[in-house]
């Protein structure tokens, strides 16, 4: 199969800390990026690092005009995720929070052929695939002449010592053909079950030859191959240059929040460790189920049971800038001085795997590994 030529301009919705506007530079560094973010504090954080401003608008106002005007081939964007949260009340379409999305799927529906992107790229959490949303997305895509590859991906199946589990929808523009049951904006379940359907045991990445409609696959597409002659990266590997004191001085575990009885669900890990858990917005202000926090005492260290002896493992948060490492954030990215601690945590919760995206990207565009 030919591969067609790699995007030259690339629509950045939800743009955040510009995480896929890193991926896309590391695959097609002559691409132009267009982000779209409402976040003002996300906004300066882009700007200091990427040097292009961003447009700060709610993605409900935009026009087919607008997305037309922008000149865009590729569409890449990470929608909210809190409707479709194993912590939030998944809501899905009727949260408030998927009315910037399901606008964008109204702006895919609207446009003229000759105006839809070549490429698009999706993130969200594990379980956006059982979502009404996810299935509104994927005929819209379908009815628009989309092929469809999608993926349940962690950067640890990159050699990354992080369990961050995501949601990944590639889509692919076909060349026009007719496709019986799925007409233009016809997007009704009759019109998803004709669609051709691969079997259950077929592998997302072998081809991206007709319709493909949608099977999650947990395999990633074509990831470059690990020597096994090295040692798999520890988080020692992603840990900051300050001195282990300093660090813990800035970052370490306040004894008011050792003591109270929801600390012993603290996910404790050493810099020897081969993963960490994901880290999440709220990161830094609540024990369970949003992030790990680094032992800075010596592993062997015995403590008896108990919160209140819990000070003495010397527990520290991992800085912003470790997490960011973590999460693929290129080496001198970094953040401005009047961004807060507590709102560095609020935005790499929001992220996603630059690492993981840039494979992605590459398998997207068909671009080999010296191919830009």
């Amino acid at each position: 199969m030919e591969v067609s030529a790699p995007p030259r301009r690339a629509l950045e919705l939800y743009s955040g800390l510009g995480g896929l506007h890193q991926a896309l530079a590391a695959v097609c560094p002559a691409a132009t990026v267009c982000p779209i973010e409402i976040n003002s504090v996300a906004n300066a954080v882009y700007r200091h690092n990427f040097r292009q401003p961003v447009l700060e608008r709610d993605i409900r106002t935009l026009t087919t005009t607008d997305v037309v005007g922008l000149g865009c081939d590729a569409w890449l964007l990470s929608p909210p995720c809190q409707p479709h949260t194993r912590q939030g009340l998944r809501r899905d379409e009727q949260d408030p929070r998927s009315e910037s999305f399901l606008h964008v799927l109204s702006l895919l529906e609207g446009l003229d052929p000759s105006s839809l992107p070549r490429f698009l790229l999706l993130e969200n959490v594990a379980g956006f695939e059982a979502s009404e949303t996810h299935r509104r997305a994927c005929g819209v895509l379908l009815s628009r002449g989309f092929q469809i590859q999608e993926f349940l991906l962690t950067p640890r199946q990159l050699g990354v010592p992080y369990q961050r589990l995501r949601f990944f929808l590639l889509a692919r523009l076909s060349p026009p053909t007719p496709r019986a049951g799925l007409g233009p904006g016809d997007t009704s379940e009759s019109s998803l079950e004709e669609a051709p359907r691969p079997a259950q045991g077929d592998t997302a990445g072998s081809s991206w030859d007709g319709t493909v409609n949608p099977v999650v696959c947990h395999s990633p597409p074509a990831w470059p191959a690990q020597d096994s002659s090295e040692s798999p990266p520890t988080l020692a590997d992603f840990l900051g240059s300050c001195s282990s004191a300093e660090l813990w001085e800035r970052h370490q575990v306040p004894l008011s929040v050792l003591e109270k009885g929801s600390s012993m669900a603290f996910d404790i890990v050493y810099p020897h460790s081969r993963s960490c858990c994901c880290f999440t917005k709220a990161y830094g202000r609540f024990a369970r189920g949003t992030g790990s926090v680094l032992q800075t005492a010596r592993a062997d260290t015995v403590i008896p049971e108990g919160p209140h002896h819990l000070h003495l493992l010397k527990l520290r948060y991992f800085s912003p800038m470790e997490v960011a490492r973590l999460h693929g954030f290129r080496p001198d990215y970094e953040f401005p001085p009047e961004v807060t601690v507590r709102q560095c945590y609020g935005l790499l919760g929001n992220s996603l795997s630059v690492t993981v995206a840039t494979q992605l990207l590459k398998y997207l565009f068909g671009c080999s590994e010296h191919q830009s």
